[in-house]
């Protein structure tokens, strides 16, 4: 038997050139099918358009295919042609006039901003503080750290209004300064933009809905996957043309939550979707534009991924995140309702493994498909546990980078590094002549608290360029860590990888070398060393437990009975990726306390 199946990419970005699309979403798809089709007996290729066919009226696309042998019979297979189209709108959208530019510039950076202003404010309030206090000087910090906080704010709001004064210019500078206003409304701002410019987002969802329609005049269904900007457009095109083949909506970094869109909006738009279109929606916890979304009880279906970034790169890790999201819209993307007996109007009356065909391996036929269904989780399971722990690395080390760089700074100053680095630089032309000034001043100033805290500064900007190079090193093992655990789990192996451990350890090492080393060499100044670390450890230790307790402990908070399952959508996304997501989905929920049942009172019938 074979099936056709569809998958619309829309894009999120306004400025997204056409193409990359298919390589930021549709690479990564193919990438892992015809991985976990090999690793399971099966096979996934790409069948024509290598390249991504560009005809004339016709989205851009790829065809593939992916087929997975049943059991021991060699003519017995399940093939399903996968049709991976991606909507492109990009150049529908106009950058707005510059009078609307003060009006969305405010909200924005309120609303997004702040999270990074916020942190680099943090991190300069902490360094300060600690230096200063270390040379006993404890006024200076709290003023340098506000000053560089608030000067930030300023020149990132007045950002917008200089590229707009500079982008009248003749020449070269002026058309620089345009395009870098264009991409920073359209590519940062692009959620308002569609809100205050119909126009544009008309054109826009028109273009959707002919890519939509042409994909599924060629197949049997169709899973639209939508990023961010992206999901509203496919949810305002979906609310308008009810089309009934397509089985699954799959939005993540979606901005309904960021942007407090509420039913008499937005929302009431999700219920004219039709009927037989389910939601999966995918958020990280860290994406600070994307999130849940709570309407209906079985619409949306919140899943909750780790995509292992940081909270400027959570927004964009969602294609990275094969174990979970690309599997996820795989599991979609296979799932055939048709085979389950209990299906009835496309609605799913109990989850069945049948009805995932292409679940079923061919290795180990005596198995039953519930055993091997039950291998498959717990595989998954640990390759969800693995990718944690793998987040959890890199933010730690992110967060140790701090304190480190700190006391290697001490242990310089304690051996005269900037007197040293001073003697260097006095007699080098290249080194500018300011550089050899602050360093000359700084070593040889009168007041002892500003000499030892300008020779502390000089010292931890050596030490840091040494961190930073651990981080990169650690990124790269992290990465590649990654790769190999997403190689196991689509070849059905364990995900665990002991000499990575191995890897991890000494990078630990390396990097909290310099905190003992410290204390060990220089016990007697122990107060100094505490003044100096506790700040940035405390801090560091701080904001590593919060970004655990907001990706594995905080619980998504629905208002009751949001997401139960009692109907046949949330059956159907519940069938279709499996015991795993779902348990997921189980763990993340806050069960609400059932609201207290006022007692009723029977009236009596009048005669």
């Amino acid at each position: 038997m074979v099936r056709s199946v569809g998958v619309l990419l829309v894009h999120g970005m306004g400025t997204q050139p056409e193409g990359d699309t298919l390589a930021y979403l549709g690479d990564p798809l193919l990438t892992w099918a015809s991985a976990w089709l090999a690793g399971h007996g099966g096979h996934g290729c790409v069948t024509g358009c290598g390249r991504g066919c560009s005809v004339a009226g016709t989205p851009r696309h790829v065809h593939a295919r992916w087929e997975l042998k049943r059991g021991g019979d060699k003519n017995d297979s399940d093939c399903v042609d996968v049709l991976i189209a991606e909507a492109w709108w990009a150049n529908l959208f106009e950058p707005p006039s510059a009078s609307r530019i003060s009006g969305w510039i405010t909200p924005l950076i309120w609303g997004v901003g702040w999270r990074g202003f916020l942190s680099a404010a943090i991190t300069a309030g902490v360094v300060m503080f600690s230096v200063e206090a270390f040379s006993g000087d404890w006024g200076g910090s709290l003023v340098v750290a506000t000053v560089l906080a608030v000067a930030l704010c300023i020149v990132v709001a007045l950002l917008p209004a200089a590229l707009l004064l500079v982008g009248k210019l003749p020449g070269k500078v002026g058309d620089a300064s345009a395009s870098a206003l264009n991409f920073l409304v359209l590519a940062v701002g692009d959620v308002m933009v569609y809100q205050r410019n119909p126009r544009n987002a008309f054109a826009a969802r028109e273009k959707i809905r002919q890519d939509l329609h042409w994909l599924t005049d060629r197949t049997d269904k169709t899973v639209v996957a939508a990023h961010s900007l992206g999901s509203l457009l496919s949810i305002d095109v979906l609310s308008e043309t009810k089309e009934p083949k397509v089985k699954f909506l799959a939005t993540f970094g979606s901005p309904i939550k960021l942007l407090k869109l509420r039913r008499n909006h937005f929302l009431d738009r999700l219920d004219q979707v039709d009927r037989g279109t389910s939601w999966a929606n995918f958020y990280d916890p860290l994406d600070f534009i994307g999130g849940p979304v709570d309407n209906l009880p079985d619409f949306p279906y919140n899943v909750k991924v780790d995509n292992g970034r940081s909270v400027l790169g959570a927004h964009g890790g969602y294609p990275d995140n094969a174990e979970q999201f690309q599997d996820a819209l795989y599991r979609l993307i296979i799932f055939n309702d048709d085979n389950d007996p209990g299906t009835t109007d496309g609605n799913l009356a109990a989850p069945d493994t049948r009805a995932i065909p292409m679940e079923n391996a061919p290795d180990n036929t005596s198995a039953t498909s519930d055993d091997k269904a039950r291998v498959e989780d717990s595989k998954l399971k640990k390759a969800f546990n693995a990718r944690g722990c793998r987040s959890f690395n890199g933010t730690a080390f992110m967060a140790l980078s701090l304190p480190a760089a700190l006391a290697g700074a001490y242990l310089l100053y304690r051996n005269g590094w900037a007197q040293r680095v001073a003697q260097l630089i006095k007699g080098q032309n290249f080194i500018p002549n300011s550089v050899r000034d602050f360093v000359t001043a700084a070593v040889n100033n009168p007041d002892e608290r500003q000499r030892v805290a300008g020779t502390l500064l000089i010292c931890l900007g050596t030490t840091a360029v040494v961190a930073a190079f651990l981080l990169w090193i650690g990124h790269l093992l992290l990465m590649q860590y990654e790769g190999r655990a997403e190689e196991s789990v689509a070849a059905g192996k364990h995900p665990g990888r002991n000499n990575f451990r191995v890897y991890l350890t000494g990078i630990w090492l390396a990097l909290s070398l310099p905190i003992p080393s410290a204390l060990e060499f220089y016990w007697s100044d122990l107060p100094h060393i505490l003044t100096l670390l506790s700040m940035p450890l405390l801090v560091m230790a701080a904001m590593v437990a919060w970004i655990c307790h907001v990706r594995s402990f905080r619980p998504l908070d629905l208002k009751p009975g949001a997401e139960k399952g009692g109907s046949g959508r949330a059956r159907m996304v519940d069938a279709a990726l499996g015991q795993v997501f779902n348990e997921i989905k189980q763990q993340s929920r806050r069960q609400a306390p059932p609201k207290a049942s006022r007692p009723r009172f029977a009236m009596p019938l009048r005669r």
